[in-house]
């Protein structure tokens, strides 16, 4: 039951008919899945319903139970999660990996560690929410530029240099842009990271 002083709220919200409810949904791709790709989930290739994978979530069960029961930094971390670690950090050919539990929670966390204030996070426009959400969390100072245009970032990144010549200056961006589609102009962005000391960093989830 809500409380009195929620219901004029609700009342308004559902005169807009804003009050939302989820619905129950059991749809499929029809007889012949394999021969489709779903995109209206995450699970494009539908490895959830693979034989190996569905094999190994039961193992997994019987060894460790339905949960970590904590955080890593806790107790306990399992000897897979470092054994995942490593296998990404080859395929991408980079020292280290850090799995997070959901792609919304990386920036949330890597942005902070990166850029505190006083430095400045330089985020695209239309980034993704959680990028934003990432930026705000760091305390930084936030500046806007256009992805499609390197020369906005270009006078974005020389008056921020010009105003805290010694600051940390972070680009936050996305290889592939999650609304719209379009491909960041990768070399520009790096010429430009470059040349004004700044760090990169790219968010590949799309």
């Amino acid at each position: 039951m809500s409380s009195p002083s929620a219901k004029p709220f609700l009342d308004v919200m559902r005169s807009r008919h804003s009050i939302r409810q989820a619905t129950k949904t059991e749809r499929n791709l029809g007889n012949n899945p394999s021969h489709a790709l779903s995109f209206s989930n995450n699970d494009y290739l539908g490895l959830s319903q693979h034989p190996k994978v569905k094999q190994a979530g039961r193992q997994s069960i019987h060894e460790h139970g339905t949960g970590s029961q904590a955080a890593r930094l806790l107790a306990p971390n399992y000897p897979e999660y470092q054994r995942l670690e490593e296998a990404l950090a080859g395929w991408k050919l980079t020292e280290k990996s850090l799995l997070f539990s959901a792609g919304y929670l990386t920036p949330l966390g890597v942005i902070p560690a990166l850029a505190s204030a006083p430095d400045t996070v330089v985020i695209e426009k239309n980034a993704h929410a959680c990028l934003f959400d990432g930026a705000k969390l760091s305390n930084a100072k936030i500046r806007i530029f256009n992805r499609r245009d390197p020369q906005d970032l270009f006078q974005v990144l020389q008056l921020t240099r010009k105003l805290n010549p010694q600051g940390k200056i972070l680009i936050v961006t996305e290889s592939l842009h999650s609304m719209d589609g379009d491909l960041l102009p990768l070399k520009e962005i790096v010429d430009l990271k470059e040349e004004f000391a700044a760090w990169l960093l790219l968010d590949e989830a799309h």
